[in-house]
């Protein structure tokens, strides 16, 4: 297939997940008629210019429980620019056969949409299709499956019944023989009438917004840039506690955060501000020391800036356990946005007290003369969410920018005039100030 750079806005990348149904078993295993190789060329029939670039991973036997989450975060994790613009996941017929609830299957549905999601994707969930199976309680555990699956609504997700697109009792049995191959899965001509179906689905919605790469993402469904919708300011936190808060994503996995709220991109940088990187991964490194342990420092961070991070889309935060010691506890960071690294860490906590009755600490001092030109006007700290940004020019012609606790401000050479053979820092032509409740730093 294609090896396009589905970055580009002339390239479309999808990504087929599921069973062995996405694999396109037939003849016991001896043929496969992947879906995917018909939805290529519906897709490159409707967008004559566009590259489409379409992977498949289908595995026979697979189940929901227990195997999907983790095969498809290896498959994001080695896409080609690390990133799917749609991923359409089938599953659950395997599952069914193995006597689960509905309920339950669904719940783990849920959780890989989700982990789609936190890859900036967009999710075409299909359900689960007939089978020459007819006991009354596989029906109605699969009907339920499928009515749940209906029912579902999240931002950048659509499903499809595909039950109906291809059925098995409804069909004459003429059809059904050239259709079914051995009453479970399909055979090359059932694949054929499956990628069809799909790619007329998915035609549809990619030009129900007259955007054929990205379909949803209309100005109603664009990517939001947390998973949830942000709570209510904390009145008991500061400004900058609330602002940097973490999500635990517990249901996709253990020591996995998210950003609460929307991270500031300072005016004129490439990406979000760093050090709210930096603060956020050394939160989610600090909430995986158990509470029952002697409080831990940190004592060091090795911190690496890999790409710019995305203001838009949420940050998702791996943390991993590398030791736990009497005396020091090491963990690493992962500062993940499409499935890609943006930033890492390494982080070492202390034992409170360890360290003996002398420590050293290092720091910079602001350079001299950057407090004089700071304003004497005090500002409202802890403004709700969305308000206290402030974009343009104060009484001197300095340029602001306000972000919640974020303030950015233009100010002159504060040390203009010394010999540079003399300066003990950069000489600054932008200063960032960070406010903590009344004072600023």
């Amino acid at each position: 297939m294609d090896g396009s750079n589905a970055s580009s806005p002339s390239a479309i990348k999808i990504l087929c997940f599921g069973d062995s149904l996405t694999a396109g078993y037939s003849r016991y295993g001896l043929l496969h008629f992947p879906y995917a190789e018909h939805l290529k060329e519906k897709l490159q029939a409707a967008f004559p210019s566009m590259k489409i670039h379409i992977d498949v991973e289908g595995m026979s036997g697979a189940q929901v429980q227990g195997q999907y989450l983790g095969r498809l975060n290896r498959a994001c994790l080695k896409a080609k620019d690390g990133f799917y613009d749609w991923i359409i996941v089938m599953g659950g017929t395997n599952d069914l056969g193995w006597g689960r609830k509905p309920e339950e299957i669904y719940e783990d549905l849920g959780k890989v949409w989700d982990l789609a999601l936190d890859n900036s994707t967009n999710v075409l969930a299909l359900n689960v299709i007939e089978c020459a199976a007819s006991t009354g309680s596989l029906i109605q555990r699969r009907d339920k499956l499928n009515e749940l699956i209906a029912a579902h609504a999240q931002n950048r997700w659509q499903s499809m019944d595909l039950c109906s697109a291809v059925p098995y009792f409804a069909m004459e049995k003429a059809k059904q023989d050239l259709i079914w191959d051995d009453g479970l899965h399909l055979t090359k001509e059932g694949y054929e009438m499956m990628g069809n179906a799909i790619a007329a689905h998915l035609v549809e919605l990619l030009k129900s917004t007259g955007d054929a790469k990205t379909g949803l993402l209309s100005p109603a469904n664009m990517p939001s840039p947390t998973l949830i919708t942000p709570p209510r300011p904390d009145p008991f936190k500061s400004p900058i506690e609330n602002v940097l808060a973490l999500t635990p994503l517990s249901s996709i996995g253990p020591d996995i955060f998210t950003n609460t709220r929307e991270l500031w991109h300072p005016p004129g940088a490439r990406g979000v501000y760093g050090g709210a990187v930096i603060a956020q991964c050394l939160s989610a490194a600090q909430a995986t020391i158990p509470p029952s342990a002697p409080e831990y420092l940190i004592h060091s961070m090795h911190c690496y800036f890999v790409l710019a991070g995305d203001s838009t889309i949420p940050i998702l935060y791996h943390v991993e356990r590398v030791r736990d010691g009497q005396s020091f506890v090491t963990r690493t960071v992962q500062a993940r946005q499409k499935g890609r690294c943006i930033f890492t860490t390494t982080c070492s906590f202390m034992r409170e007290g360890s360290e003996g009755a002398k420590a050293v600490a290092h720091g910079w001092d602001i350079p001299e003369g950057v407090r004089d030109l700071l304003p004497d006007d005090k500002r409202e700290n802890g403004a709700e969410e969305g308000e206290g940004d402030d974009e343009g020019e104060d009484a001197e012609g300095n340029g602001v920018q306000r972000f919640g606790p974020f303030v950015s401000r233009q100010l002159g050479v504060a040390n203009s005039g010394v010999p540079p053979s003399s300066l003990s820092n950069h000489t600054l032509h932008k200063f960032e100030i960070f406010e903590f409740g009344e004072e600023r730093y």
